[in-house]
């Protein structure tokens, strides 16, 4: 992957494989051979443990409650709970991805499952979802581990891309692909802003891509145009299934077509006039790098704040490096007083109440 190479083509499988509906993996290895047959070079899902990165209270995005089978009367604890995959079931995805020859990767939305991907799977990179874009655990923990990362931008400014990138360099990883993205599903064309994503390429030197979720391929076409290194899109068997993405992503004769249109993407030039410079234009977007007004309800939904975990904190425990993750979880949503970006802040602190159980701290608990 990068420059003067091929552009790298994932697809995103992601929580396509509807579990929650019928627990069994048929429709999962029909999107890993989906990915395959169209011409993608890995294939992504997404692994967590509920209980360890959403609090029992968290909310739902507004797309999530009219395209997730338990509606508007879920939550989203009890949501990502029916999606979330058995550890064993990667074992078995990964497996099956290496029979018919494609790159199995996942993202990990938290450090436990981050550490079973690396050790258990041996996913070749990692991949960082926007989420944990102000995460300097997750960033931490993924550096340390000597593997390329990609990582995605959604919801994020400049200033948060050049910590991001700055917390891996300093823990060791400097083969990083940086996405632009907009964090919502689907995502307007109006919202893509192609052109953020030259601006990071330019403040940071790096190798840059996008993760698309407009209903099209246009948007990926530009990309690659710009010269995109990686392009990451949600994929389905079926656009009218039940759950979260499948309307945001591409059917099989849309893969095929994305497939083709990126491997070969025409000049900005040429598009201009197939599809008219306002078209275009609306595409490439800003430069700035920053969050769109439809990634602020998500943003809250999906970014974390600290706190206790299922055990709870009792008072009089100290916080070091060694125990602050044994204590203190980054949990969504994000309506905690102590953000994701002050995790290393806490430690040294000692906790000077009992706090119960899937708790947010607050300062004024620590001294």
């Amino acid at each position: 992957m990068g420059q003067n190479q091929p552009i790298y083509l994932v697809a995103e499988a992601g929580v396509n494989h509807n579990w929650q509906i019928k627990p069994d993996l048929q429709l999962a290895k029909d999107l890993i051979k989906l990915a395959k047959d169209t011409g993608f070079d890995a294939v992504k899902f997404q692994t967590w443990i509920t209980g360890l990165m959403c609090r029992p209270e968290a909310k739902k995005a507004e797309y999530q409650k009219t395209q997730v089978a338990g509606g508007a009367g879920q939550n989203q604890y009890a949501m990502i709970a029916e999606l979330e995959l058995p550890f064993w079931t990667f074992l078995e995805l990964k497996t099956y991805a290496d029979r018919v020859g494609i790159t199995f990767i996942s993202t990990a939305d938290e450090p436990f499952s981050l550490q079973f991907l690396d050790q258990h799977i041996g996913v070749p990179f990692f991949k960082i979802g926007s989420g944990e874009l102000d995460n300097p655990q997750m960033h931490d923990e993924v550096g340390r581990r000597d593997k390329p990362v990609m990582w995605s931008t959604g919801m994020g400014t400049m200033t948060e891309v050049m910590t991001a990138i700055n917390d891996l360099l300093t823990a060791g990883c400097d083969r990083q692909i940086i996405y632009q993205c907009t964090s919502n599903y689907p995502a307007d064309r109006k919202n893509v802003n192609v052109q953020a994503m030259l601006s990071i390429r330019e403040k940071t030197g790096g190798l840059v891509g996008l993760s698309d979720h407009t209903a099209d391929n246009l948007a990926s076409e530009v990309a690659a145009a710009l010269g995109a290194v990686a392009i990451e899109r949600h994929i389905t068997t079926d656009k009218n299934l039940p759950g979260p993405d499948h309307q945001a992503s591409l059917n099989p004769e849309q893969c095929a077509d994305f497939v083709n249109r990126v491997r070969h993407p025409r000049s900005i030039e040429t598009l201009k006039k197939g599809f008219g410079s306002e078209v275009i234009e609306e595409i490439l977007g800003t430069k700035e790098k920053k969050p769109v007004q439809e990634e602020l309800e998500v943003m809250a939904v999906v970014r974390k704040s600290a706190a206790s975990g299922a055990k709870g904190i009792p008072a009089g425990t100290k916080l070091t490096q060694e125990t602050l993750p044994l204590w203190v979880y980054l949990m969504r949503p994000a309506d905690g007083e102590i953000k994701a970006s002050q995790y290393y802040e806490l430690v040294g602190k000692t906790v000077v109440e009992d706090i119960p159980p899937f708790t947010t701290l607050t300062f004024a608990q620590l001294k």
